[in-house]
């Protein structure tokens, strides 16, 4: 995990528990009383948890993160959507490759390989496309037979 600032380290060395506790306890009461800290310390946190999924972290501060922030179901639930994100997200130089190999654009590949091939998104997809399918006719149905509305001014 890159830690851009002095600041960003004190955060982590906090969510991580190494720091003292009266430090510890000065630093809570800054973000309290400090909402651009507090903002601060949730994005760190967002991004230890990336970096955790990830496995960018040491093995020391991977030990504290475990038995630190993966205490609480909520924050395993948080784990899960980190790892699913960082899954989603991360390069498939094999989406590059099979799109050469068929001539597609690789953007194509993407969309195909990513939504398609779930089930759950060819279903949500094809229900989409019924109903606007079903809105088109709809409309061409309930607007055939009536006058235009538009009158030519002369």
């Amino acid at each position: 995990m890159e830690r851009v600032t002095e600041q960003d380290e004190l955060i982590v060395r906090y969510l991580l528990a190494e720091l003292p506790a009266d430090e510890a306890e000065r630093f809570e009461a800054r973000y309290f009383a400090d909402d651009s800290l507090f903002e601060q310390l949730a994005a760190v946190e967002d991004e230890l948890f990336d970096a955790y999924a990830r496995g960018e972290l040491t093995e020391r501060e991977r030990l504290r993160f475990e038995a630190r922030l993966l205490a609480t179901p909520r924050a395993r639930e948080r784990l899960e959507f980190a790892r699913e994100l960082s899954r989603t997200l991360a390069p498939r130089p094999e989406i590059m490759t099979r799109a050469d190999e068929r001539g597609e654009s690789p953007l194509r590949s993407l969309l195909t390989l990513s939504f398609l091939s779930r089930p759950a998104m060819r279903l949500a997809f094809a229900t989409l496309a019924i109903a606007l399918l079903a809105g088109a006719v709809w409309i061409v149905f309930t607007r055939r037979g009536r006058p235009s509305t538009f009158k030519a001014e002369g």
